[in-house]
C-alpha cells in the first residue's frame, strides 16, 4: 500500500487507532486468520491426550487435592509412566520425556519416592532416563514478574524465560509445577493477574508441545464444597482441565481416594477413579460388581493394565510365561503371586489375557531358546515384522556358532 506505515508501527496502531492507515492489513497479518472453508479438505486432527481423558496435550491441567492424600507422589507417579510409556492409574500415558518442578519437597525425598514407585511397579531407577527432576525448593519460582516503573503489568520472569527455554529445547512431552503457589507470585484474589499467569503457561503448552500439570492446594471452602479450588475462578477458568483427590470418607483414613475429573473442555466431565495407597504407588481399586457398564469397563482397564505391567516385568526377569493352562507356567496364574496383580482374581486375568490376544496386544512367539537351541515359545508383547527382524539375534543370544 503507497504511503502505508511500517509494520510494526501498524501493528501497534492496529491495537490502538484502527483507523490509521495500513493498520487493517496489519491486523490480518498479526492474528493470521484462517479461512473456514479452507478446512473442508484437510485431516480433521485427532485428540492428543498425555493421559488419556483426563489429561490434555498442549494444554495446562489444574491437580487439586485434600493437604496429606498424596498428590505430590500421584503427580511423579505419573511422570515415571509417561518416560516408561506405561499406563497411569490403568490410563493410557503418552510416552516422552518429563520435568518435574518441586517446590516443596527437596531431592531426597523425591528420590525415597521415586525409589519406592519403581520398587512396587518393578521398573528400574536407572530406567527412568527421560525424567528430570528440579528441586526449586528455597529458591525464586516466581513465573511472572512486575515490569520496572510505575504502574508497570505482568510479565515472564528471568526464571521463566530461562526454563521456558530450556522445556522448548528439551521438548518434554509432560511438565509438573509442585505447586501453584510457589510460581504464581500474585494476589489469588486478583482474576487479571492469575489470568496472565494461566495464559503465559498455556502458551509454553502449546509452543512447546506439551502437557503442563499444575498441583494446587484447596481452601477451606473448596474442600468442604467438593469443588478442590483455591483463590478465584479465573484459575479454574483458564485451565482446560481439572483433577481432584479427595479421601472417599473424610472419617476412616484407610477408605480409598477419590480422583476426580472437574473440568474436562476436551472430553466428558465427571470422569472418577478410586485409587488406594498400596507397596509405596498408588493403583486402581476395582469397583464393586453391581451390574454397572461403567465399572465394568473400568474393572476391565484395570485388570489389562494390570496383565500387561505383570508380563513386562516377567519378560524382564527372563521368567516366560504361556498361555496354556496345562503348563507349570501358565501366565494368569503367575502373574496372580506378583505384585502388579494384587487384588485381582484368577478369573480377571485370564479374560484379560483373551481381550490382549484377540486385541493383537500379545502374542504367543518366540521368547528364547532351550539349551539344545530349541526355540522357546511364551507370551510377548506383538511385535511387527521388523522389530522380529531386528531382535532375532538378540532372541537367540547372538552368534549360535
Amino acid at each position: 500500500m503507497a504511503g502505508a506505515i511500517p509494520l510494526d508501527q501498524a501493528e501497534r496502531a492496529a491495537r490502538q487507532r484502527p483507523s490509521v492507515e495500513g493498520a487493517a492489513d496489519a491486523w490480518r497479518t498479526w492474528n493470521r486468520p484462517t479461512h473456514a472453508p479452507s478446512l473442508a479438505d484437510r485431516p480433521v486432527p485427532a485428540r492428543e491426550w498425555a493421559v488419556d481423558g483426563l489429561v490434555p496435550f498442549r494444554a495446562v491441567t489444574l491437580f487439586s487435592g485434600d493437604g496429606g492424600t498424596g498428590k505430590s507422589t500421584l503427580a511423579l507417579q505419573l511422570a515415571c509412566a509417561s518416560v516408561l510409556g506405561q499406563r497411569w492409574l490403568g490410563r493410557d500415558t503418552r510416552p516422552g520425556k518429563a520435568f518435574y518442578l518441586s517446590c516443596e519437597d527437596d531431592l531426597a525425598e523425591l528420590h525415597r519416592r521415586l525409589a519406592s514407585i519403581c520398587q512396587a511397579e518393578d521398573w528400574g531407577l536407572a530406567d527412568l532416563d527421560g525424567l528430570e527432576l528440579f528441586d526449586r525448593t528455597g529458591a525464586e519460582n516466581a513465573v511472572i514478574a512486575r515490569g520496572e516503573g510505575y504502574g508497570a503489568g505482568w510479565e515472564p520472569s528471568q526464571f521463566w524465560v530461562q526454563m521456558s527455554a530450556w522445556i522448548t529445547d528439551e521438548a518434554p512431552g509432560l511438565v509438573v509445577l509442585d505447586s501453584l503457589y510457589d510460581f504464581f507470585p500474585g494476589n489469588q484474589l486478583d482474576q487479571a493477574s492469575a489470568r496472565y499467569f494461566m495464559g503465559t503457561l498455556r502458551s509454553l503448552a502449546y509452543d512447546s508441545g506439551c502437557a503442563i500439570v499444575v498441583l494446587w492446594h484447596p481452601s477451606k471452602s473448596g474442600m468442604e464444597s467438593g469443588d478442590g479450588t483455591s483463590g478465584n475462578v479465573a484459575f479454574r477458568n483458564a485451565a482446560r482441565a481439572m483433577l481432584y483427590l479427595e479421601k472417599s470418607d473424610k472419617e476412616d483414613r484407610d477408605s480409598p481416594l477419590i480422583l476426580r475429573g472437574k473440568k474436562s473442555n476436551y472430553g466428558p466431565n465427571g470422569d472418577e477413579l478410586r485409587i488406594k495407597w498400596d507397596q509405596g504407588r498408588f493403583v486402581p481399586v476395582l469397583p464393586e460388581g453391581d451390574g454397572s457398564p461403567v465399572p465394568a469397563a473400568i474393572a476391565k482397564v484395570c485388570a489389562e493394565s494390570a496383565f500387561l505391567a505383570a508380563l513386562d516385568a516377567a519378560t524382564r526377569q527372563g521368567r516366560h510365561v504361556s498361555h496354556s493352562k496345562n503348563g507349570g507356567a501358565y501366565a494368569p496364574k503367575t502373574f496372580l503371586r506378583m505384585p502388579q496383580c494384587a487384588g485381582f482374581k484368577l478369573n480377571d486375568l485370564e479374560r484379560a489375557m483373551e481381550r490382549h490376544f484377540s486385541a493383537g496386544t500379545i502374542e504367543v512367539g518366540e521368547v528364547g531358546h532351550y539349551v539344545n537351541r530349541t526355540p522357546k515359545m511364551g507370551i510377548r508383547r506383538t511385535v511387527t515384522a521388523t522389530e522380529q527382524h531386528e531382535n532375532t539375534d538378540e532372541i537367540g543370544g547372538g552368534d549360535h556358532g
